[in-house]
């Protein structure tokens, strides 16, 4: 239940924030760059893991 509320609140929170930007678009694209990058740096960081684990 832990992953689930602090999506919850990560959600809230990109309310927020599309709300305070008044132009929609500026807040649309920053969500979609936001959302894309976090998968990007969380594979990046497993396969840095990877790549370390294999050395060894």
């Amino acid at each position: 239940m832990g992953a689930v509320s602090s999506e919850a609140r990560f959600l809230l929170r990109l309310q927020t924030i599309i709300i305070i930007s008044k132009s929609c678009a500026a807040s649309y694209l920053y969500v979609a760059a936001f959302l894309v990058a976090r998968p990007a740096v969380v594979s990046a960081d497993i396969l840095a893991h990877l790549g370390r684990s294999r050395r060894r």
